[in-house]
């Protein structure tokens, strides 16, 4: 199989974690997959590790907090990035969230980074009911603030007794600027207004295909280039599921099911939101016999080609696709239920396909001569 790399681009690697809060094999170390695989990517060159916010839900249930996580996970690592995958940032005030990842910057060593999210389970907004109806606006509204009071600007808020303060965070952090992201499962407008203010991007295939995918960072391109922002800062991260064996079969074996497992949960929640008034009628109206045949069909269409499950050569063509539709960043999801032995195996794999993407990329860029995947690899 050959593929031409001349036209494919480096890209960085990140961890990624969004795991059911059932999956874990010993009660008393839920987080140790978190943890141990934080430490391989900090050894083995990997550029970030991101945790989630989710609530009230075993999908993703571990990752309530991503802050208390981040400030764990820099006490365990040196290098690595700590990011929140993301923040929804309307369920909390501005202040508050500066506050916290000021501490994560600190303890890091000014590795903090956050991706911002609007939300979108009802249920989750116990914690902010009236923010709901108008959490897009209040979402871009607190991102300002948040960098305003990053900056070590204040911000003027109402104290106990109704009085106007201007109020500041300590500690002050120590990157100038918190990097950002913004979260969105393939929404044209999110791209345009990410563009539009130099934050960066973190999405999926979960709600887009590659086609749509490209034509969504064509778009936050042009508008980042239309608003003055510098060439080449802003950047693209796809999050895609990673298991790595050594041939297609045994991955497809190993991750069959927990995938399978995995969708399901998060076709649980889309009935749930339907149910409270959201907008996931098709998943609510599914059969147990429909739901079972759509998430066969969605494992093999996700799996081949959608994400990093297969093979060496599986995702080095994966990788290659998607560094043409312009990604920079490849956030590999990992604990989606396979046991902790085998994806701290799989790791192995998936830093040999890290070093020889870059090594094809440079060695194209380099010599303007094609590569062929070797058989087997």
């Amino acid at each position: 199989m050959e593929t031409h790399y001349q036209t494919a681009k480096h890209l960085d690697f990140s961890l990624f974690y969004f795991g059911n809060a059932d999956v874990y094999e010993d009660e008393n170390e839920k987080y140790k997959l978190l943890i141990d695989g934080a430490k391989y990517g900090d050894q083995h060159g990997f550029t970030a590790v991101w945790t989630p916010e989710r609530h009230f839900s075993e999908f993703a249930g571990l990752y309530p907090s991503p802050a208390v996580l981040g400030a764990t996970l820099a006490a365990h690592t040196k290098h690595i990035g700590i990011r929140a995958g993301s923040v929804v940032i309307p369920l909390h005030h501005p202040l508050r969230v500066a506050e916290d990842w000021s501490v994560v910057d600190n303890l890091s060593g000014g590795r903090a980074g956050i991706a911002c999210a609007s939300g979108w389970q009802a249920n989750d907004f116990v914690l902010a009911a009236d923010n709901y109806a108008n959490r897009y606006e209040v979402m871009y509204k607190n991102i300002a603030s948040i960098q305003q009071l990053w900056k070590g600007d204040a911000i003027p808020v109402a104290n106990g007794n109704g009085e106007i303060k201007a109020t500041r965070i300590f500690p002050k952090p120590l990157q100038p600027k918190l990097p950002m992201w913004i979260t969105t499962n393939g929404n044209p407008a999110s791209f345009r207004y990410a563009g539009k203010e130099g934050y960066n991007i973190l999405t999926n295939f979960w709600g887009s295909s590659p086609d749509e995918l490209g034509a969504n960072i064509a778009l936050y391109r042009e508008a980042y280039q239309a608003n003055g922002h510098p060439e080449g800062q802003g950047k693209i991260v796809l999050m895609l599921h990673a298991y790595i064996a050594a041939s297609r079969e045994a991955a497809y074996e190993k991750a069959r099911e927990p995938l399978i497992r995995y969708l399901r949960s998060s076709v649980g929640l889309l009935k749930h939101n339907a149910a409270s008034g959201g907008s996931a009628t098709t998943a609510a109206a599914l059969t147990p016999e429909e739901e079972d045949k759509m998430l066969e069909y969605s494992f093999y269409r996700y799996a081949s080609g959608s994400s990093l499950v297969g093979s060496h050569a599986d995702a080095l063509e994966v990788l290659h696709k998607v560094s043409q539709l312009g990604v920079d960043e490849i956030a590999c999801l990992l604990d989606f239920g396979i046991d902790y032995t085998a994806i701290m195996e799989s790791l192995d794999h998936l830093t040999a396909v890290k070093n020889a993407y870059q090594d094809k990329v440079t060695a194209s860029v380099s010599s303007s001569i094609d590569f062929d995947i070797p058989a087997g690899f």
